[in-house]
């Protein structure tokens, strides 16, 4: 039998061992996995890289359950017509949109309920032909409700809602003797959809309500001198006992 001898001279031998150890370690099965590979588990299944495993997803805005905000607030009512002073009808009219703003938080503890609550305001100047000032008309309209979403996604949600709550009410009469007010609340009723549009932290809120009001002048205060020694008929409510509010409001809110 012929013996193949090794291909190193006899003074190169130690160097090649070493180069053969070297290569023997490379070529082992058992080797590190090179990065970007899979590595295998003690059963033989594989796992993926560590830089490639799925990160845990950051809350979406949908999912979050607190919404803060400020809103502008139009609000269409009746005209007054008060006793003490007369409002021409053709510089009046039957309705007046009052101007104002509103704050309100809602708190979502299911995904299609919502518990609100919300303050809103308006305001209204009357003048005659001539720009002067007759009277002015500010109300403030506090509410608790549901929102019942009927469609909810990622980043918009659509809801209707209901209430009740309360008014302050307050009219200013301007006279050359000087200013009188009156001042008197109302119980509410309300209905109406709402429409949220969610980016990251902020978010759109849009709303239309229809209020139901019922005001019980039994509470009615007066002050000045256009009720001095006014009557019974001079003193009564500047507004019908039940009336029908329409208000549009467009919001911006934070929600956590």
């Amino acid at each position: 039998m012929t013996t193949v001898g090794s291909p190193c001279a006899p003074s190169l031998r130690p160097t090649c061992a070493i180069v053969l150890a070297v290569a023997a370690a490379f070529a082992s099965p058992a080797r590190a996995a090179e990065p970007g590979a899979e590595a295998e588990t003690a059963d033989g299944a594989s796992e993926p890289p560590e830089n490639t495993k799925r990160r845990p997803r950051a809350t979406a805005p949908s999912d979050r359950r607190f919404l803060v905000g400020l809103e502008g607030v139009v609000i269409q009512a009746p005209a007054l017509r008060p006793h003490v002073i007369r409002l021409d009808p053709r510089f009046v009219g039957n309705s007046v949109a009052l101007g104002g703003a509103g704050l309100f938080g809602r708190f979502r503890p299911v995904p299609i309920l919502a518990v609100e609550l919300s303050v809103r305001s308006g305001s209204v100047a009357y003048r005659d032909r001539d720009k002067d000032k007759l009277a002015s008309e500010d109300m403030l309209l506090a509410t608790t409700g549901l929102l019942l979403y009927l469609a909810h996604a990622e980043r918009a949600r659509l809801a209707v809602d209901g209430g009740l709550g309360g008014q302050f009410h307050r009219v200013a009469y301007f006279s050359k003797g000087g200013k009188s007010v009156q001042r008197f609340g109302a119980f509410l009723l309300h209905t109406g959809l709402d429409a949220e549009f969610l980016l990251s932290r902020v978010a759109f809120v849009l709303s239309v309500r229809t209020y139901g009001v019922v005001t019980d002048d039994r509470a009615m205060t007066t002050k000045g001198p256009l009720f001095e020694g006014a009557t019974a008929a001079d003193r009564a409510l500047p507004v019908a006992t039940f009336q029908t509010y329409v208000a549009a409001s467009a919001g911006l809110a934070y929600h956590f």
